[in-house]
């Protein structure tokens, strides 16, 4: 009878922790907590494959906090179809209800995770409100490192149209951060190598 109360006591706990350690994501600018599969949906990342392989570590896979799609669940719900001129009211209230405006993606390539892309969006009813977590220009993006006590080194400041656009040394690892009054993309490439890639163009035709 003890040793049955304890299985069932041992089993509950396990239960609880993995789904305590589910909802602990690192949805930030900056990666504050090592990456974890155990905490995103999976994907196959075929775009990155000229041909299907049968070993997984030639295989390309995403990882990211999107939910499988009602139609297919080998894909991801689409989120950026809100960008588009024929806005997606359901694809709309998932982004910016269930998941606050804020996406968060990996790449794994070769059993590797490559490129990490997170996305926040600052449109909605506190548009307008001043918050730390939301630099809107190169002045703001500083001003939330330093409230992160991160180690970093400016590399370049440059435009893309009305946004500034930030190379820089973060914490070790080289970040490409876009920011605007309107939204924040952070590119981390986890070997500087990888720069010469477009993934981030990837994960948009994915979403």
């Amino acid at each position: 009878m003890m040793k049955s109360i304890i299985y069932y006591i041992v089993i509950f706990g396990l239960i609880i922790s993995c789904q305590t350690k589910k909802v602990k994501q690192d949805i930030d600018i900056i990666e504050n907590i090592p990456f974890s599969k155990n905490n995103f949906y999976k994907y196959d990342n075929g775009y990155l494959r000229n041909n299907p392989q049968k070993l997984d570590s030639s295989r390309s896979y995403i990882y990211t906090i999107i939910e499988p799609s009602n139609e297919n669940r080998k894909y991801p719900r689409k989120i950026y179809t809100l960008i588009s001129v024929n806005r997606d009211k359901e694809a709309s209230e998932y982004f910016y209800e269930k998941l606050k405006g804020k996406n968060l993606s990996f790449i794994e390539m070769n059993n590797k995770i490559v490129f990490r892309d997170f996305y926040r969006s600052y449109i909605g009813k506190e548009y307008h409100k001043s918050d730390i977590n939301k630099p809107r220009n190169k002045e703001d993006l500083i001003k939330y490192l330093k409230s992160k006590n991160a180690k970093y080194k400016i590399l370049s400041i440059g435009k893309s149209e009305k946004a500034d656009v930030v190379k820089a040394k973060i914490n070790n690892s080289f970040y490409e951060i876009v920011v605007d009054s309107t939204f924040c993309k952070s590119y981390l490439y986890y070997n500087e190598k990888d720069t010469i890639f477009n993934y981030s163009t990837v994960l948009f035709t994915f979403f």
